[in-house]
């Protein structure tokens, strides 16, 4: 994820979606829209949503089935941006 800033330098926002070029040397290459309310961008958040997802696996594997609309978002967004 730090890795994309050094590479987009083209981004246009499209209902839910960014939609990112790098353009390098006269060559553009687009990227795959990212989903705004899913792709998780930030490292940092990125690693607090993980270690969540994988309290979230834990549980889950215990037996446990319940689980909080949020829970089912970090699930959702975790596994959208790897």
């Amino acid at each position: 994820m730090d890795y994309l800033p050094d590479v987009i330098n083209e981004e246009t926002k499209y209902n839910n979606y960014i939609l990112c070029a790098s353009n390098i040397a006269g060559t553009r290459k687009q990227l795959r829209p990212f989903n705004s309310e899913l792709f998780i961008r930030n490292s940092n958040r990125f690693k607090e949503n993980y270690d969540r997802l994988t309290n979230i696996l834990n549980r889950l594997q215990k037996g446990e089935r319940t689980f909080t609309p949020k829970e089912y978002d970090i699930v959702d967004s975790v596994i959208y941006s790897i």
